[in-house]
């Protein structure tokens, strides 16, 4: 056994008082059964199994100590997750891909199809992939460009403060772009309040 696991089990029993005495009387009880009691086996044994039930109760105390710290950190652990997940949801951030959020039309009626995707309208994400084009729609710029192999059209529509940067990209550039959920079609996908995450 490593010597600082040693260490560590003997400052988890001095840590708590109820193990501390519970030790020291362990160790009293030892000596005396050893020292005075050695020749008299029967007297030798019940000092023994005094000190034996004293180092239990020691080992138990530092036991439950160690065990309410666990606990405690499994809370903390588990609320930190909790607060992360609430996070995601409120950001309401999703990582499925523009060929899997527009799947849910196949096989299903356009009726069916647009309920399922309305649930993923209003939610975030990150889509990359080559420009295709840009227009001019109102005071916004749309980039336009195919993702997957089998093509899904993805429309993306930048806020005049963009401006600048968007209509520097050519066509041909790779890009990645994030931006919400407007719109969901059989092959298309329509995102607004886009920003350029790489380009």
């Amino acid at each position: 056994m490593s010597p600082s696991l040693i260490g560590q089990y003997l400052a988890a029993i001095w840590a708590d008082w109820a193990s501390r005495m519970s030790g020291i009387a362990g160790l009293i009880l030892l000596g005396v059964a050893l020292v005075f009691r050695l020749t008299e086996v029967a007297q030798a044994r019940y000092w023994i199994g005094a000190a034996v039930v004293c180092y239990v109760i020691a080992s138990f105390q530092a036991w439950k100590r160690e065990r309410q710290t666990i606990t405690k950190l499994q809370g903390e652990i588990g609320s930190l997750r909790q607060g992360v997940e609430g996070l995601t949801q409120a950001e309401g951030a999703t990582s499925l891909t523009p060929e899997q959020i527009v799947g849910v039309y196949k096989d299903r009626t356009t009726l069916q199809g647009e309920k399922l995707a309305s649930t993923y309208v209003g939610k975030w994400m990150t889509v990359s992939g080559v420009v295709e084009d840009i227009s001019r729609q109102g005071s916004e710029l749309v980039v336009t460009f195919f993702s997957g192999q089998s093509p899904v059209l993805i429309m993306m529509q930048f806020a005049k403060d963009l401006v600048e940067p968007v209509s520097a990209l050519s066509r041909g550039d790779t890009v990645a772009v994030r931006g919400k959920i407007q719109r969901i079609q059989p092959r298309l996908l329509l995102l607004e309040s886009c920003e350029l995450v790489k380009f």
